[in-house]
């Protein structure tokens, strides 16, 4: 035979080097043995690391490999070179079947453990090994493990980091809907299961889909893509006990059970049957016991440490550098347990709080990504040569799963067990490079083990003939000849660096124990009266600003006094500002950014805000006046050039093409860096935080001049923090940002040390941090820094405890400023949101606004509320599986209102323009579906986005789709956030951003049962804005603004009795309310 096509003895694992690896051998692999065999036929065997290769592999508790951080690390190659040596294999013939590693059990029900697995107690604990991604500079490890929670019946859990499995017998029965309502499923013993007969699997494809009765009012429904064997978190906050109420009590089951007899249906009822497409899918029996099993892994290099240790090494003095793979506090310990209470928020324990709420959090991340399984799923090739493939994941147009590039991926072999080959099953590691939100809703995915598993496993034959190096290759668009089970790992990397922040922000409280000296950590996070009252507030420039050095001269009164609070003022406690949409909040920032640039001119500003999108629009308006060696725009290196708008991507710091941190004197120069809330931590990492920093100085010059009077004083590197859109982030994430201008708590000799100052912007109503867990949501996780300092007695009671003083003498702006006249929207559209959401504060302030014809709104009086809701009762429907969700009758609804508008466009002042109406919906199925139907009338410039999308947007005329029809969804909804029904904060947002013509499409015979929509609905009825289905819906005077009663007291016709007589009621509630 001719040696190129030999095979090496049984046991023999092909090695070829791959310098851009972390070396780490997989513990209990089989290794071909040179002693005994000779020389490997392809090429030499290398029983050690190349040259210059890290000798040595540590391991820690997670099961993760990291290479020693005090050796060198060669860069990367290219990713399309091939590997040096390649073994070869014959056309056709078939390949010998690789053993199963040792440790590595022969069934499921009997695993091994992994004599390399560290003990327990060492590094990341054992509570969430084998759940979470590995950080960078970490691989995982040799095995994937079992996943918690998937299916019933055999399982396989960790503990103490060994395998250990349970003796729970299988059972096999259909959806629990097949039954109906009160059926109750009976114990069934071992040998009762054993005589079960499995379903065939020629459907395993199919979906049993029966009907799915209405659910008892305790009953919880189920995830399309989850097992029905999840348990979820049983601790509600009171609002969601509340809402579910409202949702639930007029539930009642209006269909009877299907007639069973000892669980069999009777074979008289089965013509009752309707079938249901919206019941849980037929998932075989084979495929939740592949989820339970343990698998062999081919892993994915290590992520590289960003920054490098090198970088710190360029400019801090050793005893001052920490270690980056030091295991995160966060991972140190498992989530407490569900009846005990987290530690209290206070100066004493605010690490602890913040630990105790993220550990939950990432717990129930973990958890819902266990859960959402995409059962027996093909893989597409789109670029074979750099081992790119195409995953269609339905759920991620509606962040369900959440993905973000660069997550992890598991592909569980899948194949049925009559096709399985003979060893086993392997698991495989990808990582998300791209995601495309298209209707198709697919990730592209980076798997060079699933190149290497195709090439290893698919024979050269008639059908695959083109080859490479002896390989099979495939050609983009072409479907790899494999099934999995696809599975996501929770990445930890942003809870970890919330709770670093946590922990730094801790130490600083601490230090505040004698309460000698100035502890801004305090200050900021638990400011008090006393605080702004008795520490000098710095004026510079006499606190004035001239006309002629605005740069932005259109602002007000409200926008100008908070600029000159946050720029010429050196303030001991936050400076908050609040407005509604509309009023401006990004350019007051933008504005304070550029007065704080003119005036101090050795400041350094970190701009912040919690979404990458927010912060693009900060740096669009800051260009205008900042050069590029002023200004940078921070990105992680994981980010696309895509996502960036070109226009800002001179501002952005590039190398090896990719995001990338300035060398270090470079990064000190600027004067303005402007990141994500999140990727303010690679500051952190990088150890240019001003802690890092001032140590730095202050080490290096009292050295140098130990007898200097006065003593040196070290001045800050950040001077300023402004956080814009501040509501939208979590007080852990905030933490970021802050803990990189936090300095360490000044001593009473400190005295001309410029305190930094920090800014937060925001509105409290609008979108809000997204979070997972119950227990956290009920323990306020999801309140911001924002809304929580507006409940300190400094802010909520500031005219009754400050403002006295003040006039008094003590002359300084106020702690916040309040943003109030509304510069987007038409009084009546601000009507609604300003009673419901605002305090009736809103004050419309709209120039120059436009007048939108359409003879649904009437003449006369009628036109004066630019403003419609349109009921239907039209049907919602999911196509797969309810990822995501599309209502076909309210988008004829919308496109016909849309064409109609146009129509009379003429007749707009000035003429509408299909450009200027703007179509939202909660779900993308009816985005994309809106979409297409209007590109088929010809109108494809109509802005079409989900609500999420239109945050800080404006239209001339916004159109809603409400979507959700079906009360059996409600509950459903409300758990993943999605929708717009019990969402006051989307619902705001979505109502707010219309200038010139509000129109809301949905049934609001559902809608009234939420206590916002109900207002918003009697609104509509009492001005005759509602045209529909009748409504049945009591009117009462709750949410009656006075711009309300202004417009309608203005009309020229006389009042009906009882609608004045309501009308009167409701201005006198709203005045009592408001004293």
């Amino acid at each position: 035979m001719n040696p190129q096509y030999a095979y090496p003895p049984p046991g023999f694992v092909y090695y070829y080097p791959q310098p851009h690896l972390v070396h780490a051998v997989a513990p209990g692999t089989p290794h071909y043995n040179p002693a005994a065999h000779g020389q490997s036929l392809n090429g030499p065997y290398h029983p050690h690391p190349p040259h210059g290769m890290p000798n040595a592999c540590h391991v820690d508790q997670s099961g993760w490999y990291y290479a020693s951080p005090h050796q060198h690390r060669p860069q990367h190659p290219p990713p399309h070179a091939p590997p040096p040596s390649t073994p070869l294999h014959p056309p056709g013939l078939p390949l010998p079947v690789p053993p199963r590693p040792p440790f590595m059990a022969e069934t499921a029900s009997e695993p091994v453990a992994d004599p390399s697995e560290p003990a327990a107690g060492m590094g990341v604990h054992a509570f969430w090994a084998g759940r979470l991604a590995p950080l960078p500079g970490h691989q995982s490890a040799s095995v994937l493990r079992p996943m918690k929670g998937v299916g019933a019946g055999v399982g396989v859990e960790v503990q103490g980091g060994n395998l250990k499995s349970e003796t729970t017998p299988v059972e096999l029965l259909p959806p629990h809907s097949f039954f109906g309502t009160t059926y109750e499923r009976a114990a069934v013993s071992p040998s009762a299961a054993s005589e079960r007969t499995l379903i065939d699997e020629k459907t395993s494809d199919a979906q049993m889909q029966v009907k799915n009765y209405k659910l008892k009012p305790d009953a919880q429904i189920a995830t399309g893509t989850a097992s029905p064997a999840t348990a979820s978190e049983t601790t509600l906050n009171d609002e969601k006990t509340n809402n579910m109420a409202a949702l639930q009590g007029s539930r009642k089951s209006s269909s009877p059970p299907i007639p069973t007899k000892n669980n069999k249906i009777v074979e008289n009822e089965k013509n009752d049957f309707v079938f249901d497409k919206y019941a849980e899918s037929f998932v075989p029996q084979y495929l939740y016991n592949i989820q339970r099993e343990p698998h062999p892994l081919k892993p994915l290099p290590a992520l590289p440490v960003f920054p490098p240790v090198s970088y710190a090494n360029s400019f801090l003095i050793s005893r001052l550098i920490t270690d980056p793979t030091t295991t995160p506090s966060l991972l140190l310990a498992p989530p407490i347990a569900q009846d005990t209470q987290p530690s209290p928020l206070s100066a004493a324990t605010y690490g602890a709080h913040w630990g105790d709420l993220l550990r939950w959090e990432l717990d129930a991340l973990a958890t819902d990504k266990e859960q959402i399984v995409l059962w027996k799923r093909g893989v597409t090739v789109a670029g074979w040569k750099d081992a790119e493939f195409v995953l269609a994941v339905p759920g991620i147009r509606e962040n369900y799963p959440f993905l973000e590039v660069g997550d992890l991926v598991h592909l569980r072999e899948a194949a049925p067990p009559s096709e399985a080959r003979p060893g086993g099953r392997w698991a495989l590691e990808a990582r998300v490079a791209a995601l495309h939100l298209t209707a198709e809703a697919r990730a592209d995915i980076h798997s060079p083990p699933l190149k290497a598993h195709v090439q290893t496993y698919v024979p050269l034959d008639l059908q695959n003939i083109k080859t490479e190096n002896g390989f099979v290759v495939f050609g983009a668009g072409e479907r790899v000849p494999f099934v999995f089970n696809v599975s996501f790992a929770a990445n930890a990397r942003p809870l970890c660096a919330m709770q670093a922040a946590a922990d730094a922000v801790a130490r600083v409280l601490d230090a505040d124990a004698d309460g000698k000296g100035v502890n801004l950590a305090r200050q900021w996070i638990f400011p008090e009266v006393e605080d702004f009252l008795s520490q000098p507030c710095a004026m510079l420039r006499n606190g004035e600003i001239t006309e002629a050095q605005w740069a932005d001269p259109g602002l007000n009164a409200e926008q100008r006094l908070a600029v000159t609070a946050v720029s010429l003022f050196q303030s001991p406690v936050p400076r908050l500002i609040s407005g509604p949409p509309g009023t401006g909040k990004t350019r007051t920032v933008v504005e304070s950014v550029l007065q704080i640039f003119r005036v101090q001119p050795e400041a350094c500003i970190l701009v912040c805000a919690p979404s990458n999108p927010a912060t693009d629009t900060l740096v669009s308006r800051l260009q205008k006046t900042l050069q590029r060696h002023e200004m940078l725009r921070l990105n992680a290196p994981n980010r696309t050039f895509a996502e960036v708008p070109d226009s800002i991507m001179q501002y952005c710091y590039i190398e090896d093409n990719k995001f990338a941190l300035p060398p270090w004197k470079q990064l000190m120069a600027y004067r303005v860096v402007v990141t994500s809330c999140l990727d303010a931590g690679i500051l952190v990492r990088a150890q240019c935080t001003n802690a890092a920093l001032m140590a730095l100085e202050s080490d290096i010059i009292a050295p140098l001049h130990p007898h200097h009077l006065p003593k040196h004083v070290v001045q800050p590197h950040w001077t300023h923090l402004l956080i814009d859109e501040a509501a939208q982030g979590s007080e852990p994430e905030l933490l970021i940002p802050i803990s990189v201008v936090l300095p360490d708590a000044y001593g009473v000799d400190a005295k001309g040390a410029f305190m930094p100052q920090l800014a937060l912007c925001g509105d409290i109503h609008q979108l809000g941090p997204n979070v997972v867990s119950d227990r956290a949501r009920a323990a306020e996780l999801e309140v911001s820094l924002l809304e929580r300092l507006f409940e300190r007695p400094l802010y909520c009671n500031y005219m009754a405890d400050v403002h006295a003083q003040l006039e008094a003498g003590n002359m300084r702006p106020p702690p916040y400023t309040t943003l109030v006249k509304n510069y987007r929207s038409h009084p009546a559209i601000l009507m609604p949101p300003s009673a419901i959401f605002y305090n009736d504060t809103l004050r419309p302030a709209a120039r120059a606004l436009g007048r939108v014809a359409w003879a649904a709104l009437g003449e006369g009086e009628g036109a004066r509320l630019p403003l419609r809701f349109v009921g239907t009762d039209a049907e919602d429907n999911s196509p797969d599986d309810r990822a995501s969700w599309a209502n076909p009758g309210q988008v004829d609804a919308v496109v016909s209102i849309v064409k109609a508008l146009l129509a009379e466009g003429g007749a707009s002042v000035p003429p509408l323009k299909a450009k200027e109406i703007g179509v939202m919906a909660p779900w993308r199925q009816q985005v994309w579906a809106l979409r297409k139907q209007l590109r088929n009338e010809g109108l494809g410039s109509v802005d079409v986005g989900t609500v999420e999308d239109y945050q800080g947007r404006e239209s001339r005329v916004v159109i809603i789709s409400c979507v959700r029809s079906s009360e059996r969804f409600l509950e459903e909804d409300y758990k993943k956030g999605m929708g717009l029904m019990l969402q006051r904060k989307r619902m705001n947002v979505a109502i707010t951003r219309a200038k010139e013509l509000l129109v809301v499409v949905g049934k609001g015979a559902l809608l009234k049962r939420d206590p916002y929509w109900k207002s918003f609905l009697q609104f509509c009825l009492r001005n005759g804005l509602y045209e529909g289905p009748e409504l049945d819906l009591d009117m009462d005077g709750n949410y009656i603004s006075r711009l309300e009663s202004m417009l309608i007291h203005s009309g020229k016709h006389e009042l009906d009795p009882e609608f004045e007589g309501l009308m009167i009621a409701g201005g006198v509630a709203r005045e009592a309310l408001r004293e």
